[in-house]
């Protein structure tokens, strides 16, 4: 799996708050998607959230021999 991870913020308690979210996120599509830890994730997920806080987008491709 090859996972990017962009985030854009102004402060440590911003970039905190990304990384609290951006676990939430992975949990809530995980849960979603019926995947176990061990899985990985189906081709080309995205996860975004933009607030006050700043913006964050997490990419997941799976690595294509």
């Amino acid at each position: 799996m090859n996972i990017t991870i962009e985030i854009e913020c102004e402060t440590i308690a911003d970039f905190y708050s990304h990384l609290t979210e951006l676990r939430a996120q992975i949990k809530r599509q995980a849960r979603k998607l019926k995947l176990t830890p061990v899985d990985e994730f189906p081709p080309d997920v995205d996860l975004y959230d933009d607030n006050c806080y700043g913006t964050h987008n997490v990419t997941i491709k799976l690595e294509r021999p």
